[in-house]
């Protein structure tokens, strides 16, 4: 089991429904992988397009 399971997109209140279906993503990645480390890659590169896109909007 994750750990953590079910707080992780409750923290995304400002996006829920990116943070729910990315919690989905998150989750089936463990389930295949049993490993943390393609979430973490997967977040990391995630929070890097959102930036990214912020900026240049802004």
């Amino acid at each position: 089991m994750p750990p953590f399971r079910g707080c992780g997109g409750s923290i995304h209140f400002y996006y829920p429904l990116t943070g729910f279906l990315m919690g989905i993503v998150f989750g089936l990645l463990y389930y295949f992988s049993r490993s943390l480390i393609p979430s973490i890659i997967v977040h990391i590169l995630w929070n890097l397009f959102a930036t990214t896109l912020n900026s240049l909007n802004n």
